[in-house]
């Protein structure tokens, strides 16, 4: 994925929360100096995903789900 500021600017070094919502697993990512960020081996089900960034507010984002592996 990646995080961009409202003008579309990258966020580098924001953190990035996938919690599995049935499982209660959650994976962590940060997001390079593009912006970008990846996460591997994420299970099928849905998930709460939380982007923080300093200067910016937390954002939280209920049921996004990941349909396969």
């Amino acid at each position: 994925g990646n995080v961009t500021d409202p003008s579309g600017a990258a966020v580098p070094n924001a953190k990035i929360e996938a919690l599995n919502t049935a499982t209660g697993l959650a994976r962590t990512a940060a997001t390079d100096s593009g912006g970008s960020f990846l996460f591997n081996d994420l299970q099928p089900g849905s998930y709460r995903v939380t982007t923080s960034a300093p200067s910016f507010r937390t954002l939280v984002q209920e049921n996004v789900v990941i349909l396969t592996n």
